[in-house]
């Protein structure tokens, strides 16, 4: 099994912590996820029918989970590993059941699930993360993925680092590494505005994503510095949007 690239790099504990934190602001600030779900429904919703279990990966505060229509006998597990995101949702309906998890270790056994959807969440995880959800899915079921990629955020790479970002095509092949075939790909864009860059930090802040400068700990005294603080900005998005099918068993 080849990747063609992995954030294996990134703390999973840390960014646990990063969004325990952010949890009661999360569902307020999280404009594109929620935008981006939605896409992801109206593209996977006439697979959903007939999937009886069902797995979130990566729920955080439910957005999937509160805004999806599911079969009314469906059983959905709610699968995240910042415990505060879990709770966030006080008003489950009882076919939800939260689980706090790692989705690189999964409490499930082989070929469970009749359907898996995860939104916003692989771009933190390193591409291993994709054999622990096809090791879990039935054969033939359908995984629904959404993520921004790697022409996100353009305008700050210079100055700030978030995350790295999967292209879209490198995201593609790793969904065939690990045997998917993929039956949809796409990709939109999304635009947010700030009245300052202070305005955007706080937002990424809010979300409870990691915010460093290449060179400084401190971006705040380096944006300062460049006199950049007060300055408004557009961070332009793009989201990449897959639904790929389970075709081999085993890797």
């Amino acid at each position: 099994m080849h990747f063609v690239v992995d954030n294996s790099s990134f703390n999973p504990h840390k960014i646990s912590h990063n969004f325990s934190k952010k949890a009661q602001n999360y569902q307020q600030y999280s404009q594109i996820q929620q935008k981006s779900s939605s896409q992801l429904y109206s593209l996977a919703q006439k697979y959903l029918s007939s999937a009886k279990i069902i797995l979130d990966a990566g729920s955080g505060t439910s957005i999937v989970g509160k805004t999806w229509q599911f079969a009314d006998s469906a059983q959905i597990y709610e699968v995240d590993f910042a415990l505060s995101m879990l709770q966030s949702w006080q008003n489950r309906p009882s076919n939800f059941f939260p689980v706090l998890a790692d989705i690189n270790h999964l409490p499930f056994c082989a070929d469970y699930f009749d359907f898996i959807v995860s939104s916003f969440v692989l771009q933190w995880l390193s591409a291993s993360a994709l054999f622990s959800l096809h090791k879990v899915l039935k054969q033939n079921a359908l995984l629904a993925v959404a993520l921004p990629n790697a022409n996100s955020l353009q305008n700050l790479t210079n100055l700030v680092k978030i995350n790295d970002l999967p292209s879209h095509q490198q995201f593609h092949d790793n969904l065939l590494a690990c045997g998917f075939t993929i039956i949809h790909h796409s990709w939109q864009d999304f635009s947010q505005s700030f009245i300052s860059f202070k305005e955007a930090v706080s937002y990424f802040k809010n979300i409870g994503a990691n915010t460093k400068t290449h060179q400084h700990n401190n971006f705040l005294t380096l944006l300062k510095q460049k006199n950049s603080w007060q300055k408004p900005i557009n961070l332009d998005w793009q989201v990449s949007f897959f639904l790929a099918q389970k075709i081999s068993s085993s890797l």
